[in-house]
């Protein structure tokens, strides 16, 4: 009786934070879905191929991509949402200020750039192709040259708060 009471409780679990995830997405942009989706390596990768294109992604809601798309943002809605221990709120919150960093930041520029050559950058970027080729280039110099020469760094903060810097040379 405990592991069938068990079992309904964590399929019922499971199914309110789908529900919840679903609700997250409903707030969201078809781009900021997109930029949610490219989270994932998975996604970044195919959705950077010739098959999804740009416009597809951002503005039509009958893609057949949009199924693939929402699953890999309910990922991230999904992280968010335990984060903030269920409070739907507070994860579409945080959600939308990590996509604008990612945004901010050109994530999907970086994490493209030691891939092929002819690569392109995220479909959301700001600014004209040349600009993003730049981008794409100095990227790809610096982290090459620093993978080559074994000089690698994380940085960031523990779960007690304090600073954490490690260099590897």
């Amino acid at each position: 009786f405990r592991n069938s009471l068990k079992a309904t409780k964590k399929s019922t679990m499971s199914v309110d934070i789908t529900e919840k995830c679903r609700s997250i997405l409903s707030f969201l942009t078809n781009e900021e879905k997109e930029k949610a989706a490219r989270s994932s390596y998975k996604y970044l990768i195919a959705s950077s191929s010739s098959t999804i294109t740009k416009e597809n992604n951002a503005h039509n809601n009958t893609n057949d991509g949009d199924e693939e798309r929402d699953a890999h943002a309910m990922k991230m809605a999904r992280r968010h949402l335990i984060a903030e221990k269920g409070n739907t709120d507070k994860a579409l919150q945080k959600m939308r200020a990590t996509i604008q960093y990612r945004d901010e930041m050109k994530m999907d520029t970086i994490r493209l750039c030691l891939t092929t050559d002819n690569q392109p950058t995220s479909p959301n970027d700001d600014g004209d192709d040349d600009d993003n080729n730049d981008h794409h280039q100095t990227y790809k110099e610096n982290l090459s040259k620093n993978l080559l020469e074994g000089k690698l760094f994380v940085r960031g903060y523990t779960t007690n708060g304090n600073a954490l810097y490690i260099i590897r040379t």
